[in-house]
């Protein structure tokens, strides 16, 4: 198997995910999954929400073997307990 450098944008909200998603389609080689909506999975940057990805990184989903970098946007509502 070959290895595959890829980056994960994470967002709190799908909201969100599905806006940067139209914001990089044109510019960058990118997929969205947000648990509801999986488009072009194996592109080398995936926009997701923060929870699929702490539930990827929980069972260890393929996926994960090949990220190199996570970028989280509104970090702030990680430990938000109102959320």
């Amino acid at each position: 198997m070959q290895h595959c450098t890829r980056a994960v944008y994470t967002a709190p909200i799908k909201t969100i995910s599905n806006q940067k998603y139209r914001d990089f389609c044109g510019k960058f080689d990118v997929g969205l999954l947000t648990g509801d909506v999986s488009l072009r999975p194996e592109a080398s940057c995936l926009i997701m929400t923060t929870e699929l990805l702490r539930s990827m990184l929980y069972r260890g989903a393929d996926i994960i073997r090949d990220i190199e970098w996570v970028i989280f946007d509104e970090v702030h509502y990680v430990n938000d307990v109102e959320r």
